[in-house]
């Protein structure tokens, strides 16, 4: 799970304040206090598509005034931003600056991890309304913090599934098969407590755990 990566890509999902997305400025850090450079600029950014003339090149080179803009959001087909890196790097912190278009700031979008650009794995999952139209044009969040830990019955094998719901909405967020030794990830969410349920097959009765706080992975 949690390891140096060649390709990050962020994936958005329907918005609510435009059918756009622009990104002035995409920033990756190895810690998570920035104390280090930010190293998205050695990165090679594509994305699906862009908007007229707003490349992605412009989300990582360190002008502010550029900025790559989306195609308009059309399902199913999701617009994707991507970072490929000349090696692995396990990235930390990301920091958006987005200032072009108030309504157009990144919201309600995974965070993709991958070897080859090929296949991926989701890592964490942004909100709506992580940025929004009246607030701030600069957000960040970390990577490798979330919900993981073991499920197994009472013969120590893995159960059938398990399901993380939000501790204070009872909301089901999302639900995953635990790997052969039981395990299993969740990214974190855009909440701080959750409840895990452990479920096994007919005959047994599903287990609950909570509530649980995120950590570092």
């Amino acid at each position: 799970m949690r390891r140096p990566y060649k390709y990050y890509r962020f994936l958005f999902n329907q918005k609510t304040s435009s059918a756009y997305t622009s990104i002035n400025e995409l920033r990756a850090y190895l810690d998570r206090g920035k104390a280090g450079m930010n190293i998205m600029p050695s990165a090679t950014l594509s994305s699906n598509g862009k908007y007229q003339t707003q490349a992605p090149s412009f989300a990582n080179d360190e002008n502010p005034l550029t900025f790559w803009e989306s195609t308009s959001y059309t399902p199913p087909n999701l617009n994707w931003l991507q970072a490929k890196f000349s090696s692995p790097v396990e990235i930390l912190k990301f920091e958006i600056v987005s200032s072009a278009y108030s309504n157009e700031k990144p919201e309600n979008f995974d965070v993709q991890v991958s070897d080859d650009g090929i296949a991926w794995l989701t890592v964490l999952s942004i909100a709506p309304g992580f940025m929004t139209s009246v607030g701030p044009n600069i957000a960040e969040f970390d990577l490798w913090k979330g919900f993981t830990g073991y499920s197994k019955l009472e013969n120590n094998t893995p159960s059938s599934r398990v399901v993380l719901l939000d501790w204070d909405t009872m909301d089901v967020l999302s639900k995953t098969i635990p790997d052969i030794d039981g395990k299993y990830y969740f990214p974190r969410y855009q909440f701080t407590r959750a409840m895990i349920v452990h479920k096994g097959p007919i005959g047994y009765k599903p287990i609950c755990d909570g509530p649980i706080e995120w950590g570092e992975l």
